[in-house]
């Protein structure tokens, strides 16, 4: 519910505030929110964090703790009332909405082709995952780009038919996020599976699909 609240707000100007505030206080507030969610999402992802958390709960625990953050981003976020553009009820206002959802369909299809139910610890509560490390497999899409999740928010979040500038530095934000949160996630995938991911790295591009035939 986090998600889809979070996505309507953002990409479809669902939900909005009826107040406007300040921009400075609009900047401060929203980046508070921001910080907080992204100082959880990074450092409980973290091994050396992890094996704190009792196994059983670890990744239950991080979705739940994630989805509270990601729900208060959008409904304490305040705009100014500054707006970059307004294509509402436009042919490429469309086309833009289009896009969005496209990019929110790469990054839902994306996560449900690696386990989702092993994703949000459904499996790990139940005592049926195990953390051995196997073969690493890339399904579908992700024989192309080795992020589409991370790929499908860029998109998803950038292309939206009204562009505030709260949404603005939000996506900037979340882009910078996501170069940062990639870079961390691809050293514990590497620790993880060694050459098989170095080889999957040279192969396969991080954001920008690569559709060379191999």
């Amino acid at each position: 519910m986090a998600s889809v609240y979070t996505i309507g707000f953002f990409s479809f100007d669902l939900f909005q505030p009826q107040e406007q505030s300040p921009l400075l206080l609009a900047i401060i507030n929203n980046t508070f929110f921001l910080i907080i969610f992204s100082v959880h999402h990074s450092l409980l992802a973290r091994e050396s964090i992890k094996r704190f958390i009792p196994y059983g709960v670890e990744r239950a625990t991080y979705i739940l703790i994630a989805s509270a953050l990601m729900f208060l981003i959008p409904f304490n976020f305040k705009e100014s009332g500054i707006v970059l553009w307004d294509f509402q009820g436009t042919i490429f206002g469309y086309v833009l909405i289009a896009v969005s959802l496209l990019g929110w369909c790469i990054a839902l299809i994306s996560s449900l082709l690696i386990d989702p139910l092993g994703m949000y610890g459904v499996k790990q509560s139940f005592g049926i995952s195990s953390k051995v490390t196997g073969e690493l497999k890339s399904p579908y899409i992700y024989k192309y780009v080795r992020h589409p999740i991370y790929l499908g928010f860029i998109i998803g979040f950038m292309f939206t038919d009204v562009m505030t500038i709260e949404h603005l530095l939000f996506a900037v934000f979340v882009i910078v996020y996501i170069f940062i949160g990639k870079s961390l996630e691809e050293k514990d995938l590497i620790r993880q599976f060694g050459s098989q991911y170095i080889d999957y790295m040279r192969k396969v591009n991080g954001l920008l699909p690569k559709f060379k035939n191999r």
